[in-house]
């Protein structure tokens, strides 16, 4: 984010709440600090990379919008290139680099994208699974929340059916409120109806990017990844390609002969708007998108079916028949009200009808005139009539059957029909049982989700904004400022209150960013400080306490190295050397991780010395926040923490304590009446800590009676334990071939969009002319259906009916059969008939999960933890070398 008025680049407060959780969940699972970060710039902005406490690697990419393209579809593509393009290729020709520290022995993992490391065994068996068709990228929205198990039978999926490009699985919907208790039996009936459906007949069309898994080989198979990079020039392209960006990237797969699943036991929980503003704008978008992909594929309905083996003409067909009632839905919900002001007022059903017909045009035209949240104030008070009118239709046609003695009439055959069915379909999915609780609500808004809500949408088709989780830009500017400077406050020990404006200076924040940054300029702020506040607040920059490293790592010390390198020598005699761990080493020999990685933390800090890496104004203050693991206070937890991994599977836990309890009496003597609690090391106090605590540890493993090897890695486990709690955040920068793919694809895919005015006129135009055909046609339609059930009232049900035996409660036959007019009769067979279809697709579907489910639990298998030191790792494809990625590979 660039601040108003100055030219500094600053993490927005996205980044920092991210930052701040990430922290937490690691203190909270470990109870310390993280180990390993490294802060890096990169062409597209920046990214902070986490090391998990069991070895896996946690990439932070932060974008900058004036470097890179913002928006998801501009992320997938960043993503889905990075990991296919380029961590793909890695996988593929891996360089031989110096081996990492790494406890996760027993899976594959990217160490820094450079290199995989493979167990001593089953080398080659493993190797050539890695292939995009076994590649998967799971996508993920932010607010997501899932189990491992949901996403192994995803992966299930596609490993059994090498087809299958695409699975999704059951989202269910969270948060609190009327419109998200609306949402749940929204959610519910269309996975459990409609979904199913699609699997069972054809192919799933919309595989939702809160929680999908796709196979890497389909993504960059021809006409699929290359095409979703288009850019949107027209009208009915902003609509597809940006409105639904899930949807289009699903219509591509199956347009390519890919099938997209779905797997009814993958639970993902994700929030759902909660607010009617918020879900009216989220539906605008989803309403015309689906429509435009769903066309599209009818429009390929040929091709698609020759390319496609699980796509067929029937399938086509029902799809163009459920298309053609969503279409047909504002009519039918429209009529449905008229049948409430009859049942409810007992007015005549040609009066009914134009009494129903009012609202939606009056709705249409302010839609057209007024502004959008006016549009959805009036869409709120007309869902609260609606809502009520419902009601007591419900309460109606009870009271009509009752007064009918009998429920075979039209509505009352509708209205029990739709309950045994949503009641047995239920019953069916009994661990979400809990759903039907739900429906009422659901029922008594239709109206607004089916008739106001596809007015909205259509007649503000011509917005292509998202609507949803965007902020307004100054405030969250303003506030962004704000949170920045109070947490560097909070960091270092202020007790001040900070308020923020863009034209004063405050000399304390100076001084903090000319630590971080001395050729950086400096924030401004202004401080409202009592004067002994401020005395205080300018005591951490005046002290030679600062943590912030300026032109030297603080990870790393020279002369530590040097010594635990010659302490490694010493070890390592008998084993076979190697001075250089390059491309030409043939083979890898097996010695102990803890000295291996002191050589190559050695050789590592010689390459840094020779270059230094120039920081950016927004790497500072992130730096800063992961410093806080560096004050007293934190040091001795993480020391604790730190000791107690290392040796957690080897048997010595009468050291470890006594180990632990030591250091910690070492750490407290080396730095008592030294530093305060929040005080944050410099680094000449790092360094003598460091000395001191190698000391003692050396001391209090000489003084138990064990093999002298065994001692040596002990040893240097706990001095690796002790240099790990002692490492600074690292500022590092991209590999020279990283950069330069990453150059490449931001000037081929990804370059920031600037058009000109002339060319967002006539976008302008264009849209909205789309969106008045768009409407036009909805309004035709469905007028020529209401009209047809007009006049079908006016002629009245003795010239054109259909007659209906009238049975009474003792079974017996009325001598007066019911009458029904012909129109309304199609239409709830039609409907009842689509529902019919989707009923039976779903008993089929639990039959065909109950199976998946089944064999996967059958099949599933216990993993044990094994002990880092009965594996020697080994690096794959040793003779890559000089990796460069051109334009071609793209």
């Amino acid at each position: 984010m660039e601040e108003k008025g100055t030219e500094n680049k600053l993490v927005n407060s996205y980044v920092e709440d991210l930052i701040n959780v990430v922290m937490e969940v690691y203190r909270v699972f470990t109870n310390k600090e993280p180990d390993e970060v490294s802060i890096i710039e990169t062409p597209y902005g920046g990214r902070i990379a986490f090391v998990l406490p069991e070895g896996n690697m946690l990439y932070v990419h932060l974008k900058d919008k004036k470097l890179i393209r913002n928006k998801k579809r501009w992320s997938q593509i960043m993503y889905m290139y990075y990991l296919l393009g380029w961590k793909g290729y890695i996988v593929k020709n891996p360089q031989k680099i110096t081996r990492q520290n790494n406890v996760c022995r027993a899976s594959l993992i990217s160490l820094d994208g450079e290199a995989y490391l493979l167990p001593n065994f089953d080398n080659d068996s493993k190797r050539k699974h890695i292939s995009d068709d076994n590649t998967y990228i799971l996508a993920l929205d932010g607010d997501t929340d899932f189990h491992p198990s949901a996403l192994i039978l995803l992966v299930d999926r596609l490993r059994m059916y090498a087809n299958v490009g695409a699975a999704c699985g059951r989202i269910h919907p969270t948060g609190m409120g009327p419109m998200v208790w609306y949402q749940k039996f929204e959610y519910a009936v269309g996975h459990w109806l409609q979904k199913t459906a699609e699997h069972v007949f054809g192919c799933v069309l919309c595989s939702p990017g809160c929680f999908s898994l796709f196979r890497g080989s389909a993504l960059m198979d021809d006409n699929v990844l290359k095409r979703y990079t288009t850019k949107a020039t027209r009208a009915s392209e902003y609509v597809q390609y940006d409105q639904g960006e899930d949807r289009w990237l699903c219509t591509l797969l199956l347009q390519q002969g890919w099938r997209v699943e779905y797997n009814a036991a993958s639970d993902a929980y994700t929030n759902s708007p909660q607010e009617f503003k918020e879900f009216y704008n989220q539906r605008r978008r989803w309403g015309p998108s689906t429509l435009a992909n769903t066309l599209d594929l009818l429009h390929s309905g040929k091709e698609t079916v020759k390319r496609n083996s699980s796509i067929s003409m029937l399938y086509i067909f029902y799809q163009i028949f459920t298309v053609a009632s969503s279409i047909l839905g504002p009519a039918s919900v429209t009529l449905m009200v008229a049948g409430a002001f009859q049942f409810v007022f007992n007015i005549k059903g040609t009066l009914s009808i134009i009494i129903a017909v009012i609202p939606p045009i009056v709705y249409m035209l302010i839609c057209f005139f007024t502004k959008s949240n006016f549009q959805i104030t009036i869409a709120a008070i007309l869902s609260v009539f609606y809502a009520f009118l419902m009601t007591a239709s419900f309460f109606s046609i009870i009271g009509d059957m009752v007064k009918e003695g009998t429920f075979i009439t039209p509505t009352g055959i509708f209205l029990v029909s739709m309950t045994v069915l949503y009641l047995v379909t239920a019953l069916l999915h009994p661990q979400e049982f809990g759903m039907i609780v739900y429906g009422l609500m659901y029922f008594i808004c239709i109206p607004s989700g089916y008739l106001l809500l596809t007015i909205y949408s259509l007649v503000n088709m011509n917005i292509v904004s998202w609507g949803t989780r965007e902020s307004n830009k100054e405030k969250e500017q303003k506030k962004h400022v704000g949170v920045l400077c109070n947490r560097n406050c909070k960091l270092c020990c202020w007790d001040v209150n900070i308020s923020v404006t863009q034209e004063t200076e405050n000399l304390m924040l100076q001084q903090i960013q000319q630590a971080v940054n001395p050729n950086g300029p400096s924030a401004k702020i202004e401080k409202d400080v009592t004067p002994q506040g401020a005395e205080e607040s300018l005591k951490p920059s005046q002290t030679d306490n600062h943590p912030i490293e300026k032109n030297k790592d603080a990870s790393l010390r020279m002369g530590d190295i040097k010594r635990l390198s010659n302490d490694s020598e010493q070890d390592t005699k008998s084993l076979n050397s190697t001075s250089d761990l390059g491309i030409d080493q043939k083979t890898y020999t097996s010695y102990d991780d803890e000295e291996e990685d002191e050589l190559d933390a050695y050789d590592d800090q010689k390459e840094r010395e020779k270059e230094v890496v120039p920081e950016s104004n927004w790497v500072g203050p992130v730096k800063t926040v992961f410093l806080r693991k560096l004050t007293y206070a934190n040091l001795k937890r993480n020391l604790q923490e730190q000791i107690r991994y290392t040796l957690r599977n080897k048997d010595q836990d009468d050291l470890c304590e006594e180990l632990v309890l030591m250091l910690t009496d070492t750490l407290n003597e080396e730095l008592r009446d030294k530093v305060g609690p929040e005080d944050i090391l410099s680094d000449s106090q790092l360094e003598e800590l460091q000395d001191a605590l190698n000391e003692s540890a050396r001391r209090i493993l000489k003084t138990n009676r064990m093999q002298i090897s065994r001692m040596k890695r002990l040893e240097a486990r706990v001095k690796r334990a002790i240099e790990k709690t002692l490492v600074a955040p690292q500022v590092t920068r991209l590999t020279e071939d990283e950069t330069d793919f990453w150059n490449k694809l931001l000037e081929r895919y990804l370059k920031p969009i600037d058009d000109p005015k002339s060319h967002l006129e006539q976008v302008e135009r264009e849209l909205k002319s789309l969106r008045n055909k768009a409407v036009f046609l909805y309004f035709i339609l469905n007028v020529l259906w209401v009209v047809a059930t007009y006049f079908l009232q006016a002629i009245g049900n003795d010239v054109i009916s259909i007659k209906i035996p009238k049975y009474l409660p003792n079974g017996s036959l009325a001598d007066e059969p019911l009458k029904v007019e012909p129109l309304s009769l199609m239409f709830l067979l039609s409907f009842a008939v689509l529902l019919l279809i989707q009923f039976l697709a779903m008993l089929y579907h639990r039959v065909y999960t109950l199976i998946h489910v089944l064999a996967y639990r059958g099949s599933e298998k216990d993993y044990a933890e094994k002990d880092a030191d009965e594996e020697a790792m080994i690096l794959e494809n040793q003779s890559a070398n000089d990796l460069v990625i051109t334009s071609d590979d793209l």
